[in-house]
């Protein structure tokens, strides 16, 4: 009798709380991983370094910052579209459009608070990089 009260209140009450917590700790994790990115970044673009690519959480973001800003393989110039266009002068329109991008993708309202830093931070990274070819983005 014992053992199957045991066995109810492991069922019941003990298996869905220790649940609950892993998905927690897991979600905390990501998002604790994802926050010390972010603070590089931040810390980076006020140092002129070269950022690296944030885990974003949004879609849409997540297909900006990875198929546009930083490609995978492509990694000469660190920093991703802003780190080429610092260090060849180059790739000016892809950066203006990368900006009216991320621009968009604020304007949508569909970000959470830490996926809204970091495309603020990339949208502000870029910016620096075009001003140091002479251009102004929008």
């Amino acid at each position: 009798m014992a053992a199957q009260a045991l066995a109810w209140v492991f069922r019941t009450i003990l298996a869905p709380v220790g649940r609950f917590a892993l998905n927690a700790l897991r979600t905390g994790y990501l998002y604790a991983a994802a926050g010390a990115g972010l603070a590089y970044n931040q810390i980076a673009v006020r140092l002129g370094l070269p950022l690296r690519a944030p885990h974003v959480f949004n879609q849409t973001l997540s297909n900006i910052v990875n198929k546009n800003l930083f490609k995978a393989g492509h990694d000469v110039y660190p920093g991703g579209t802003a780190g080429i266009i610092r260090a060849t002068g180059t790739h000016i329109n892809p950066g203006l459009q990368r900006v009216q991008a991320l621009d968009n993708v604020l304007r949508s309202g569909g970000l959470n608070a830490l996926d809204r830093a970091n495309a603020l931070t990339l949208r502000q990274d870029l910016i620096n990089a075009l001003a140091t070819q002479g251009v102004k983005a929008p």
